[in-house]
Formats: structure tokens, sequence, C-alpha cells
């Protein structure tokens, strides 16, 4: 779809993530990207974190999250544009954070690198109002989406419900 004039509906939400400008343009949404790493336990290494290890190395934020064969290590984030490739400093920098805070993970298996863009507003909160009497947008959540779906959920359906759109 390139344009809401293509949408046949009483109401439309604009919850397309980085590509919300197209559907409006003058949206203030950018993409800033991020890295996260996978490591997989193997036979031999300390035992896997029991909870989410959350830590500043260095002035730069850093996760861990346990996963049933490994840790996910997260994340970078800065601005190149919609590059989706992960680079050596990103990586390098992740497991140096994340070896600071637990040594152990140093003898993990490096199981996979990936890299995706996350929708930001320029003051990194998000943008979940109504922008016409037809539109309203849920965009520019940046690496707290999934966080904030159950709220922005809570905040659109009320909005759709106090219009009486939603029957």
């Amino acid at each position: 779809m390139s344009s809401l004039s293509d949408v046949d509906a009483h109401t439309v939400v604009i919850a397309n993530g980085i590509d919300a400008p197209a559907l409006w343009p003058g949206l203030p949404i950018r993409p800033v990207k991020g890295e996260v790493l996978r490591l997989r336990w193997r036979p031999g290494c300390m035992p896997l974190p029991q909870r989410v290890i959350r830590a500043r190395v260095r002035g730069r934020q850093v996760y861990l999250v346990p996963r049933s064969d490994g840790v996910v290590v997260g994340a970078t984030q800065y601005e190149h544009g919609r590059d989706t490739a992960p680079v050596v400093s990103g990586v390098r920098d992740l497991l140096d954070d994340a070896c600071t805070v637990l040594p152990a993970l140093g003898e993990y298996e490096l199981a996979e690198c990936e890299a995706g863009l996350r929708p930001m507003t320029p003051d990194n909160l998000p943008l979940v109002q109504r922008l016409d009497s037809r539109t309203l947008v849920a965009a520019g959540h940046g690496r707290s989406g999934f966080l904030l779906a159950p709220w922005t959920a809570e905040q659109i359906v009320s909005e759709l419900v106090s219009v009486g759109a939603a029957s």
C-alpha cells in the first residue's frame, strides 16, 4: 500500500514502524539500527543465567536474556539509515560488554548475529495518537515495542471506542 486513499475504511491505524512516514508524510519517525547476538550454551560451560541481566559497561547498555539453549545479548543502537547488516564493531562491543558482565559467556558458541531497524521519534517516546478524524498512528516505540504493545493496544482501542469506530 502506498497511500491511505487506497484504504476503504472508516478508521485506519498506521502501525507499520519505520515506514509510517510513507503513509503519513511528516511523521517524525526515523530508523535506528540495533544489533543482537545469540550465544549457545556448550557442554562444559558455566550454566545459563537464571534471569535477565541488565548492565552498563563503558557507557553502553547491555542486556543478557536467558533462553532454553543459550543467551540473547543486546543491543547496539545507532543511526545508519536503513542499513541492516551486522558490523564487526557492533558485534565486538556486544561480546566485550557481555563477557565483562558474565565472563563465562566467552566459552559459549556464537550462534547468530543479526541487525534490524527500530522506529524512533526525536524525543524517543512512542507516537500513539489521532492524526485526523479517520487516522490514528501507533509507531516510534524503538527498542520497547514489544514491552509497550499492551499499553499501545489499550490506547488505540480506547480511542476507537470513544468515537464509536470499533462497532
